[in-house]
């Protein structure tokens, strides 16, 4: 080895130059060790006898100390001193790994034998830099007593040994440092405000940065220099000036005006400085105005002392005064001449220091001397923005009174409005609101009018003020902006409006303060098509729901997919909400026409509009024979005429009027259709109240699809029963609710009625939901884009009911078939029919519930397979034998 010289010597300076020693010597592994004694040891000798070395290895190992006699024969033993200043490949030194491993003993004893301070490594880091990362104090302490540099910058961040403290949060060691003038100027105490740690210790760094001059205060008395000593008149007037500084902190006027007076009678000629620094740069005025000495200030200044001197910080006098509150103090400064504009660290006016503590006084006094209003900090912050972010409503008024600018916004994008909104204070809000209104807008506006303020001092992370307070709730603030006229109507970059947001957090009272407010907001959609209502609907908020709903929220509206409200609150199954909606048009048709509805089967006996063309035009036959045959399972009774015979002469003529006009009869054919179940409703009325003994049956009309459907440009009358001249017949009901249910209309996405959603979504709920669409008309054979009607869905799509383990909703398939569905529809892209997918998905008894409903069995898909031949290939041998 390298290391043996001889059968007698090791050399222990030896230097570790493998791939992984990085130029490592035994001390600097000793140090990472943080073993005291090898580091001891290794300090003094560098090549030992072998005999010597090994027996201090054994003393150590058993936690001997060496005697003092061992030392003496080691030393004797010794040929060379160990390099204690050696850097391996990174730079470090022994010293440096000890402040990394903050071993103060270490420290100290490499410090006694000479390590250097501030050597530094590859990184430019100090040993004082890597103690002051580690917050240790008493390290700080022996480094800077041994004379270590504060103004060495690392490589990577520019970070001294003072930032390194400051992010810390160690305060006993930002303390040591500040009064060892870690802090020569104004960027230096500035740039350590953003060292401060990100973290819990933030507040009290910031707040002991910012008792700079408290710290300054308890040391503002330094030592002269050796050279300064020798001088007996730079000693007398360093003397007399620290006396001057000490009784102005004091407070005496009697010995500051003794002192001064030696100056004035010449008795001791360049006896003092008046303008005398201290170690931190500070004078007696500085002094004395930073304690509200009043009198002393005034005696200074008489005896000509400089009133706009800085500190190594750059804190004059007025700046002092204004900083601890001292109007009076302010006030003489100010007339002999003193900057009112002066800024500290930050930039910050003494304006904006004045309102940032509320002082009111102070404030009147220093716009009364023609302060800048509008000066704005580093962080564009303004005298404003500091009197509202402390909620000094006084200073803010004072400050609009003089002209104050409402439209600044500081570097986190916070406008003035912004900040009085998140401190809550609505009389500041009010005064803002109210002095904006009267600046930019003329105070002109009418009671229509909207406050024109531009909507980007309204929002903070995407949304406007009105939205933020809708979002939590704040009643108070939404009336203030409401009382201002705050436009209802501005979207955040989703396209919501404040009453979108009131819906999403389900919050009825706000949402009715808004719509009062502004009632248009009601059917606004977002950049997904969304409405209010149809939020509400998504989430179940049934008393959302009816609020929307009483302030004319459109039911037919569809979003961007094509769903409506309705078709959303039947996708997630919310039953409460479905009902309400079909009561609620329920009711609105009551009051609006006279004809009774039947209760028992929860029918409609009148018909509905429809937005739509639809399509049972087509179907005029069909429609004949689902009237006659209502006609025949009702157990009418004779009253003057048979019913019967009506209801049949009536469908003849309308159908035959219907094929003689076959161009322009759509909507006449309908028409009179419609006043054909109105007349039917009216006969059947008057029966039953006449002929008590023989009372028509009620539910009559048992399908909803003998309801007939008209186009966009037909309305519905009130009920009148005068005569048409052409027809004979009475002329249409006029209904003046402004919406009905359009129940069978479908999403364009994918060609989902509200029936077809309920079904997909296959739920607890799903079968009352069904019953309720089915009595408001919806067609139980709708079919989607794909041509899978209800029954298709229910069984391709999972059931969602609770508390049960089949993955099929067998009582919904019941109920689609004894509602008579169509059972042999096959979707368009396989030709798959309902018995077809239940044989692949292995569902014995909705194979044998669609059988014994007698459905196709030979029917074919795209490959040109059976429903038994799926079920054969898959070897489904059970659900074979059932055909």
């Amino acid at each position: 080895m390298d290391m043996i010289i001889g059968n007698k010597f090791i050399n222990i300076g030896y230097i570790d130059t493998t791939e992984t020693g990085y130029r490592r010597t035994p001390l600097i592994y000793a140090v990472q060790r943080k073993n005291f004694e090898l580091t001891k040891f290794l300090i003094h000798y560098n090549t030992v006898n072998v005999n010597l070395i090994l027996q201090f290895i054994l003393n150590i190992k058993y936690g001997k100390q060496m005697s003092d006699e061992e030392c003496q024969n080691l030393s004797k033993n010794c040929i060379l001193e160990s390099d204690i200043n050696h850097q391996d490949d990174n730079g470090n030194t022994a010293l440096l790994y000890a402040c990394k491993l903050n071993n103060k003993k270490i420290i100290e004893l490499l410090l006694k034998n000479g390590a250097n301070t501030n050597l530094v490594n590859v990184k430019n880091k100090s040993p004082l830099m890597y103690s002051c990362k580690n917050g240790n104090k008493s390290c700080v302490d022996i480094l800077l007593q041994y004379h270590a540099k504060l103004d060495i910058e690392s490589n990577s961040s520019g970070k001294t040994a003072f930032k390194y403290a400051c992010g810390s949060g160690k305060l006993p060691v930002i303390k040591t440092l500040i009064q060892h003038k870690a802090i020569n100027n104004k960027r230096h105490y500035s740039d350590a405000f953003n060292y401060a740690p990100q973290n819990e210790f933030f507040d009290d760094v910031y707040h002991l940065l910012q008792s700079y001059t408290e710290i300054c205060l308890n040391d503002y008395n330094y030592t002269l220099s050796e050279e300064n000593c020798k001088d007996p008149l730079i000693i007398v007037s360093y003397k007399n000036s620290m006396e001057l500084i000490s009784h102005c902190i004091k407070g005496n006027i009697e010995k500051v005006r003794s002192i001064l007076a030696m100056t004035n009678e010449g008795e001791c000629m360049n006896s003092l400085d008046i303008d005398f620094r201290d170690k931190h740069g500070y004078t007696a005025l500085m002094w004395a105005s930073y304690f509200g000495h009043t009198n002393i200030v005034k005696e200074l200044i008489y005896h000509h002392a400089n009133i706009n001197l800085k500190s190594d910080i750059e804190e004059s006098a007025i700046l002092l005064a204004c900083k601890k509150g001292h109007v009076d103090t302010a006030k003489v400064l100010i007339k002999y001449g003193a900057d009112v504009n002066d800024t500290n660290y930050h930039d910050d006016t003494l304006l904006m220091i004045a309102c940032l503590r509320g002082n009111f006084k102070l404030t009147q006094l220093l716009l009364e001397n023609n302060a800048n209003v509008n000066a704005q900090n580093k962080s564009n912050d303004s005298a404003l923005i500091y009197a509202v972010e402390k909620d000094q409503e006084e200073c803010v008024d004072l400050l609009l009174q003089h002209n104050a600018d409402l439209t600044f916004k500081n570097d986190y994008n916070d406008s003035i409005f912004v900040i009085a909104y998140r401190k809550n204070n609505i009389k500041i809000m009010d005064l803002l609101l109210t002095d904006y209104e009267y600046k930019y807008n003329n105070g002109s506006n009418g009671e229509d009018d909207r406050l024109m303020i531009d909507e980007r001092n309204l929002i903070s992370s995407g949304k406007t003020l009105l939205m933020l307070a809708c979002s939590q709730g704040n009643k108070d603030m939404i009336k203030i902006l409401i009382k201002h006229r705050i436009d209802a109507l501005f979207k955040n970059y989703n396209g919501n409006t404040a009453l979108h947001i009131s819906c999403q957090h389900r919050n009825t009272e706000v949402a009715e303060m808004l719509l009062q407010y502004q009632p248009e907001i009601v059917n606004i959609q977002n950049k997904n098509g969304k409405t209010p209502l149809m939020i509400a609907c998504k989430l179940g908020d049934t008393l959302m729901v009816s609020l929307l709903l009483k302030y004319n929220g459109s039911i037919n509206l569809k979003d961007h997919n094509g769903k409506t409200a309705l078709m959303i609150a039947c996708k997630y199954g919310h039953i409460d909400t479905i009902n309400y909606i079909v009561d609620y048009f329920d009711q609105i048709n009551k009051k609006e026409n006279p004809i009774k509805r039947d209760q028992s089967s929860n029918v409609f006996l009148i018909n509905r509009i429809s937005k739509s063309k639809m399509y049972q035009i087509k179907h005029k036959i069909k429609i004949h024979q689902r009237i006659k045959s209502s006609l025949k399972t009702s157990k009418l009774l004779n009253y003057n005429m048979n019913p019967k015979n009506f209801m049949d002469s009536s469908c003849s003529y309308l159908l035959n009027k219907f094929k003689k006009n076959n161009s322009k009869s759509s909507k006449t054919c309908f028409n009179r259709m419609n006043i054909l179940t109105h007349t039917l409703a009216t006969f059947i009325k008057a029966n039953n109240k006449n002929n008590k003994k023989y009372p028509i049956s009620k539910g009559i009309i048992q399908n909803s699809n003998l309801t007939p459907h008209l186009n966009d440009n037909y309305h519905h009358g009130h009920h009148n029963m005068s005569n048409d001249t052409n027809t004979g017949f009475p002329k249409p009901i006029t209904i003046t609710n402004n919406e009905i249910i359009d129940i069978n209309s479908k999403d364009t996405k994918y060609g989902y009625s509200a029936l077809l959603w309920a079904c997909k979504y296959n739920g607890n709920n799903t079968i009352k939901i069904i019953e309720k669409l089915l009595a408001i008309g919806a067609n139980i054979n709708d079919v989607s884009n794909m041509n899978q009607n209800a029954l298709i869905l229910s069984i391709i799509t999972p059931s969602q009911i609770t508390n049960t383990n089949q993955p099929i909703n067998l009582d919904l398939i019941s109920f689609l078939l004894h509602h008579g569905i169509d059972i042999n529809v096959s979707s368009s892209s396989d030709k798959y029919t309902a018995l077809m997918l239940a044989c692949q998905k292995r569902y014995q008894l909705v194979v044998k519930m669609l059988l014994n409903a007698h459905a196709e069995r030979s029917l074919l898909n795209n490959e040109g397979k059976t429903a038994m031949d799926i079920a054969l290939i898959n070897n489904y041998f059970e659900i074979v034998q059932l055909f």
